[in-house]
């Protein structure tokens, strides 16, 4: 089994059987600025048998209003929250 790397989409698609053991990672972007530690991360637990939450978009509006009432900016907040309550444990990166 490889590890399976689910990432929020806009409007959300059907997710693939989830393994027992799941990890959500979080930390820096910066607006799209910062280096895409994320990937580096996945490439690591590549063989081992777990679903990893990614909440970084590859196609992210770095110029997005960031409110609630933005539907973009809500859906991408409400997906992490979700996620965050799906699983144990998370994955902080932070940069120096």
């Amino acid at each position: 089994m490889k590890a399976q790397e689910i990432k929020p989409t806009n409007p959300e698609t059907i997710e693939v059987q989830k393994y027992e053991d799941s990890l959500f990672i979080a930390g820096t972007i910066e607006n799209g600025k910062a280096e895409m530690w994320q990937k580096d991360l996945v490439a690591a637990l590549a063989d081992l048998p777990i679903t990893i939450y990614n909440p970084r978009r590859d196609n992210w509006n770095a110029n997005l209003e960031q409110r609630a009432s933005n539907p973009e900016f809500n859906y991408q907040v409400n997906w992490e929250m979700n996620r965050l309550d799906m699983v144990l444990p998370f994955q902080y990166y932070w940069k120096r």
